[in-house]
């Protein structure tokens, strides 16, 4: 599966097999949320606070829309499994992002619908509501120049922070 993430996928596996000191995933999660993306569908960065997961809300949602696209399931299920299993203690944080592309409705409205959406997926597969939170940040943060397909694409965004 080709997606916005592959360029950097390759940098993303040596980093996170490193196992950072400190990282709040254990390393032998680490190795398994590794394994879980051997087709580069995410982009993982362990840092000492936290273990942020970045998937593309292209390959989850259908454009500008919270509808889930029919073949989001085999990507939301590898997360949903490795999420569900982590320590109780661990929060996790969803932030959905947009591109400044004009689309149907708020950006803001839309991203807080796909945050909420990964949520209520997370919660169904066993995730305790207690543990979870999200928020819809439409085109903040931009991590991409949105002048070309390629930076809209990467902004177009699913942070989910394990911490």
């Amino acid at each position: 599966m080709v997606n916005a993430f592959n360029r950097i996928g390759a940098v993303s596996f040596l980093l996170g097999s490193l196992f950072l000191t400190g990282c709040n995933v254990m390393p032998s999660d680490q190795y398994q949320l590794n394994a879980l993306n051997e087709d580069n569908d995410f982009k993982v960065i362990y840092e000492p606070e936290r273990t942020l997961v970045i998937l593309s809300s292209d390959e989850i949602f259908l454009l500008n829309t919270s509808k889930f696209r029919d073949d989001h399931r085999e990507l939301l299920e590898k997360i949903g499994k490795f999420v569900a299993h982590q320590s109780k203690d661990l929060k996790i944080i969803i932030k959905s992002f947009s591109d400044t592309v004009p689309s149907p409705g708020s950006a803001k409205d839309t991203t807080q619908a796909q945050a909420e959406a990964i949520a209520a997926y997370l919660w169904s597969k066993g995730v305790e509501a207690s543990r979870l939170s999200f928020q819809g940040q439409g085109a903040s943060h931009p991590v991409s120049s949105n002048v070309t397909p390629e930076g809209s694409a990467q902004n177009r965004r699913i942070e989910i922070s394990l911490g």
